[in-house]
């Protein structure tokens, strides 16, 4: 197999690039140019003097040939460099190389919109066994199902518009809604056309084609694609001799695709139980003591009053934090109830019990969160965000049926290193905290590697032997 990569950079996918010139072979030792060593030579003056002046040749090792050899080769099959990445091919002595030609979509399939009549109203008071695709990106997710289907035959459907260009693979029967388009292969190549193939090639194609707004790392956030970009997209698609599609190639790549998807599933999976890892705190060889939260804390709750509507009719400059949990960015209001270092956790919501450390300005607490500052001075924020997120994450805070109520969390035991004679230790606290976020930002570092590798896209350009 033969697979080519385009390694960009930061935030990128991977994508495939043509390698438009071979890569460079060593030449054999038959075609090397060789030095001129016959007694008939013309040797000049000034040549004869040097070699005279050096001295006799010293013999060189045979390690040292071989490693000049092999510094050689390597420099030899050094990928080349571009301004935004590296080109690179990874060979395979199982791969067979087959020919490739490029098809545009309208010479391969035809285009059929959805049914525009196919509404939530209409799949409700029309129940049945058939599915209903709408322009959900997740291809295993259906509308609804209905008592009549539109299309008889395997086919392929795209979203138009939302999180345009994903293809699926769709077997009959089924139907799709208006935001929905239907790949139906031409009849003339309906018997050469494996559609397994045709799912990832086709979608790397339309995202390329795809219109609209994208998210600062590259990823779609609202695009859309119309019949006409679609069937004027190109494609790679292995041929036979006649340059027909060549059916047994697309099957075991086909194959191939499919373990490629199974492998980022995989990754996808570790990256999201690695980003929901909670590091425990290891107090082993410290000695702590335990104290209250409400000895440690001044508990205070939010301002029901700061809704999303009071935010909106007063915006300003200061930040107004609520339950969001999901890295939101906080509204701007015109008023500030706290300008303190305080440790904020949320009450209400999926997440209820979440901590966060927000260092000294001015900002103001809604309802449905609350803060907790410190009374005493040898207790370190940073500290104390990893033992009140242990201590709430074993009381097993939920939204409405267990929510952390100040009645609820004032007596909650706080453990704190402490020195020999029984001190607060802020010195241990500060070194374990640093300790605890060197570990995050590894975690973090693997999560976004995990993750860029499961969303790179792979295209192959050899057949599996």
């Amino acid at each position: 197999m033969t697979c080519q990569t385009w390694l960009g950079g930061s935030g990128s996918s991977l994508r495939s690039r043509p390698i438009s010139k071979p890569i460079p072979r060593l030449a054999s030792s038959s075609s090397r140019p060789r030095p001129n060593t016959s007694r008939s030579a013309n040797w000049s003056a000034a040549g004869i003097g040097r070699l005279i002046a050096s001295g006799p040749r010293r013999k060189r090792s045979r390690w040292v040939c071989r490693r000049r050899r092999w510094r050689l080769r390597r420099r030899t099959f050094t990928p080349s460099s571009s301004r935004s990445g590296t080109r690179s091919t990874i060979f395979s002595r199982r791969a067979t190389m087959a020919e490739f030609k490029e098809f545009s979509i309208r010479e391969l399939f035809d285009i059929v919109y959805g049914n525009g009549e196919l509404t939530k109203a209409h799949i409700h008071a029309h129940p049945g066994p058939h599915p209903v695709f709408g322009a959900s990106a997740d291809p295993s997710k259906t509308a609804g199902s209905i008592d009549s289907f539109d299309f008889d035959a395997d086919a392929l459907s795209f979203v138009r518009i939302g999180y345009a260009g994903h293809v699926a693979l769709r077997q009959a029967p089924f139907s799709v809604t208006c935001n929905v388009l239907v790949l139906k292969p031409k009849s003339e190549w309906a018997k050469a056309i494996h559609l397994r193939y045709f799912v990832p090639v086709i979608s790397a194609a339309f995202r390329v084609v795809a219109t609209g707004r994208f998210k600062e790392d590259g990823r779609q956030d609202y695009t859309q694609i119309n019949q006409a970009m679609a069937l004027a997209a190109t494609i790679s698609v292995p041929v036979d001799a006649d340059g027909r599609p060549d059916l047994p190639a697309q099957m075991l790549l086909a194959d191939r695709y499919d373990r490629l998807a199974g492998i980022r599933s995989n990754l996808s999976k570790t990256a999201e139980d690695l980003s929901a890892l909670n590091f425990g705190l290891e107090l082993r060889d410290v000695e702590v003591a335990e104290i209250s939260l409400e000895e440690a804390f001044d508990v205070r709750k939010g301002v029901s009053t700061y809704t999303e509507k009071f935010a909106l009719a007063n915006v300003g400059s200061y930040p107004l934090y609520t339950a969001a949990t999901r890295n939101v960015k906080p509204a701007l209001i015109n008023t500030f109830d706290h300008e303190v270092e305080a440790l904020h956790y949320t009450t209400e919501g999926a997440h209820a019990g979440t901590v966060f450390h927000r260092p000294k300005h001015r900002f103001a607490i809604s309802g449905h969160a609350g803060i907790l500052t410190r009374k005493r001075a040898d207790i370190s924020y940073a500290y104390a965000l990893r033992e009140v997120s242990r201590v709430f994450a074993g009381e097993g805070f939920r939204w409405a049926s267990n929510t952390p109520s100040k009645n609820k969390i004032r007596d909650l035991r706080l453990r704190f290193p402490v020195t020999a004679d029984g001190a607060f230790d802020l010195v241990a606290q500060e070194a374990i905290a640093t300790r605890m976020r060197k570990l995050d930002a590894q975690r973090e570092a693997t999560v976004d590697a995990l993750q860029r590798l499961a969303k790179a896209e792979v295209i192959f350009d050899a057949v599996p032997a």
